[in-house]
């Protein structure tokens, strides 16, 4: 009975266990989507009028998705109301990743926006501004505190074309169109537009099929996926229609942002006959 009662609190605690690596992962896989065809090309501008309410709602992730093609192109749309997904996006960046062979590896990345960070001024204490001119000029301009932004002028490809990584301006960009928008209502919405003949080498078949994965940037990760920027870094946060830049502020809970929210479609098919 004693090991019957010791086994019983075993299962229990790996089960709790697995239920908490879940959740901080935040990680889930779709399989088996169809792209839906049409005949117009998607004007990608990130409002997202065009897929109506065609959006497939995650609730692992919390991420409302979307595919679809024509005859020249990929498109994705996503769109995320829940304030944690927001701020992973719109502080530390989205990447698309584009697997050709349809296994969920991340093969071609399309990252936008671009995470970066910047230097905060150091806060004018009264006493600084009793001193000289020239004491002033010779404090520092800059303190070791750090503002998490990111950069909506440009799109990063990674692995496109056996370079590792590209920049590209996102106005100048044809075979690539992408653009994000935070508003209130709806939360961050995101469109993608890919040549299809930037995905393939040669045309593609009359039938594809792909692995789609969106994975947000989160606290621990550089612009380049690399270390984490420590202690002294603010999360932004709040929204404003457009795209423009979130407020700043330190935020309570940052554990929250220390793991990247993913989403793979896997088995994503492309029927190019279906014309």
């Amino acid at each position: 009975m004693y090991r019957s009662i010791i086994s019983r609190h075993m299962l229990f605690l790996a089960g709790s266990l697995f239920i908490l690596f879940a959740m901080v992962h935040c990680t889930n896989t779709i399989r088996n989507v169809t792209s839906a065809y049409q005949e117009q090309a998607v004007k990608v501008d990130a409002s997202l009028e065009e897929w109506g309410d065609r959006l497939t709602f995650d609730p692992k992730s919390k991420l409302f998705y979307g595919v679809r093609h024509d005859t020249e192109s990929l498109y994705l749309a996503l769109r995320t109301r829940d304030p944690v997904v927001q701020r992973k996006i719109m502080a530390f960046g989205l990447t698309v990743w584009i697997d050709t062979s349809a296994q969920r590896v991340k093969d071609l990345g399309i990252r936008y926006p671009v995470p970066k960070k910047e230097n905060l001024p150091p806060p004018e204490a009264q006493s600084d501004k009793d001193l000289p001119l020239r004491a002033r000029r010779a404090k520092p301009q800059f303190s070791n505190r750090f503002l998490r932004t990111t950069d909506r002028q440009h799109l990063l490809l990674l692995n496109f074309e056996g370079k590792k990584r590209q920049m590209m301006d996102v106005d100048e960009s044809r075979e690539i169109r992408v653009g994000v928008e935070a508003e209130s209502k709806n939360g961050v919405g995101y469109e993608l537009g890919v040549s299809l003949d930037k995905l393939f080498d040669g045309s593609p078949g009359q039938s594809e099929t792909l692995s789609i994965g969106f994975v947000t940037g989160s606290l621990d990760e550089s612009d380049d996926g690399g270390s984490s920027f420590g202690g002294g870094g603010m999360v932004p946060y709040g929204g404003s229609r457009g795209g423009r830049s979130m407020g700043g502020g330190q935020s309570s809970g940052l554990e929250k942002f220390n793991e990247s929210t993913e989403l793979w479609l896997k088995g994503v098919t492309i029927n190019l006959s279906r014309q």
